[in-house]
C-alpha cells in the first residue's frame, strides 16, 4: 500500500449539516473517541521523522484545535509498542497516538479524550469541525472502536431517579432482554453515578451528577449539572462514522426513550438567551 500523506487528506467538511446557523446548539457532543487507521495514512515507518508524522496527521484530522504532540516517543499502549502522547495548548493530555506490533496488522489507533473532543468543538462550529473530523475518518477507511456521546443537563431535571425508574419500567431492554443496572457513590454529596449495561458490551449508558464529580456541594451554582452519556464499542457491531456529526440523532436512535434531550437542551436556550439580556 502507498503511503498517503497528510496533505493528501481532506481540509475543510464537504459533507451534509444538520445544524441551522454556524453557532447552533445541539443537544449531545462527542465526549470520547478512539479509532484506528491503516499506519499508511500517517506514516511513523521512519524513527527520525515519526513525531512530525503524528503532528501532520493531528493537524489534518483537527485543523485549529491547538492540539499538540508530545515530542517524546513512549512504550506501549492499548496492546501497540509505541505511542506519542496529545496535549492540549495548555499541556493537558488529552489522547494519543499508538502504533507498532504485528498482530496489531499495519494499523494505528488514535485516542481523543473529552479535552481533545472539547478542543475539536471549539475550533469551528459543530457542523463543520466533526463534519470534517467525519469526512477524514471516511478518506482514510478508518473505524470507530469506542464513542462516548454526552448530553449535559445543567438544570438537573432528568437524574439519577428518572434513569433508574426508566431501566425499571423496561425503558433501555433489548431483545427482551434487560441490560444490568449498577448504582456507585457517596451519601457524602460528592456524587453518584447509575450505569445501565455493563462495559463488557456493545454499549452502556452513564448517568451521573457531573456537577458534584466537578466539586460543587449543595448550594453552589451548577451542582444540578447531570451528565447522560452513551459509550459505544464496536465488539459485535460497527460503530458508524455518521455518529460523530449526529451524535445526538444516533443517541436517541440507540436509546428512543432519550427523545427528550432536544426539548431539555430548547428549554437551556431559552434560559442562556434571558440571561443574556440582562
Amino acid at each position: 500500500m502507498s503511503r498517503r500523506q497528510p496533505a493528501d487528506l481532506p481540509m475543510a467538511n464537504r459533507g451534509g449539516t444538520n445544524l441551522n446557523g454556524e453557532n447552533a446548539w445541539v443537544p449531545a457532543l462527542p465526549d470520547f473517541l478512539r479509532f484506528t487507521l491503516p499506519q499508511a495514512c500517517v506514516g511513523l515507518d521512519q524513527e527520525f521523522r515519526q513525531q512530525l508524522d503524528a503532528v501532520e496527521f493531528i493537524r489534518a484530522l483537527a485543523p485549529d484545535s491547538g492540539l499538540c504532540v508530545e515530542v517524546d516517543r513512549k512504550g506501549g499502549r492499548r496492546l501497540y509498542t509505541h505511542h506519542f502522547q496529545l496535549l492540549t495548548p495548555d499541556g493537558e493530555p488529552c489522547g494519543d497516538i499508538s502504533w507498532g506490533r504485528e498482530r496489531q496488522m499495519g494499523t494505528v489507533s488514535v485516542e481523543l479524550t473529552g479535552a481533545g473532543c472539547a478542543r475539536i468543538a471549539a475550533a469551528h462550529p459543530f457542523a463543520e469541525a466533526w463534519g470534517h473530523v467525519r469526512l477524514m475518518l471516511e478518506t482514510v477507511g478508518a473505524h470507530i472502536t469506542r464513542l462516548d456521546i454526552a448530553h449535559d443537563d445543567y438544570a438537573g431535571s432528568h437524574g439519577l431517579d428518572l434513569a433508574v425508574s426508566m431501566y425499571e419500567s423496561g425503558d433501555f431492554d433489548g431483545a427482551h432482554v434487560r441490560p444490568a443496572l449498577n448504582s456507585q457513590g457517596w451519601n457524602d454529596g460528592s456524587g453518584k453515578t447509575v450505569y445501565i449495561g455493563k462495559s463488557t458490551g456493545s454499549r452502556q449508558l452513564c448517568v451521573y451528577e457531573k456537577g458534584r464529580e466537578q466539586g460543587l456541594r449543595d448550594g453552589d451554582e451548577g451542582v444540578d449539572w447531570v451528565r447522560w452519556e452513551a459509550r459505544f464499542f464496536n465488539r459485535d457491531r460497527p460503530v458508524p462514522l455518521e455518529a460523530l456529526d449526529a451524535p445526538w440523532e444516533f443517541m436517541v436512535g440507540q436509546y428512543p426513550a432519550l427523545s427528550w434531550m432536544s426539548s431539555c437542551m430548547s428549554v437551556m436556550l431559552q434560559v442562556l438567551s434571558a440571561m443574556s439580556r440582562r
